[in-house]
């Protein structure tokens, strides 16, 4: 994996990107992800009107995956993970925001991998595989 670039458009909650990036490379390489990474923060409302202009779903979401068919520029894709509900979802689970967060990236990143989510068998695997990536050193 070469590189990962993070554009922080969330407001709820500014991120330390240099902190941040070699555990989102690790996480990335632990995936298997080949290629470069775009990850893109950003609050409820976008993460709403992405997933309504791209799924067709008119709620928010935690994290969208958007594979690239070819590399383009050695980049694989984009995830997009959205801060207010990392923020939400970790006080509700009485968790780090942190190891919310990561999760959301580790899920997008598996989907960039094309690991899918769809059915019951496919939701335990990749939550299995994120739980195993987020074990690792260094994530």
């Amino acid at each position: 994996m070469s590189s990962v670039t993070i554009t922080n458009r969330a407001y709820s909650r500014r991120l330390d990107g240099r902190r941040l990036k070699p555990r989102i490379r690790n996480i990335a390489a632990a995936a298997g992800l080949k290629g470069a990474l775009s990850l893109v923060l950003v609050d409820d409302r976008e993460m709403h009107d992405l997933n309504r202009r791209f799924l067709d779903h008119d709620d928010t979401t935690d994290v969208l995956a958007f594979p690239y068919d070819e590399e383009t520029d050695g980049l694989c894709g984009e995830v997009v993970v959205c801060v207010e509900t990392a923020l939400r979802e970790a006080a509700e689970r009485e968790r780090s925001f942190e190891s919310e967060f990561l999760l959301y990236v580790a899920h997008g990143i598996l989907h960039l991998t094309g690991m899918e989510d769809h059915t019951r068998s496919g939701r335990k695997k990749m939550q299995a595989a994120a739980d195993a990536i987020l074990e690792q050193p260094g994530v």
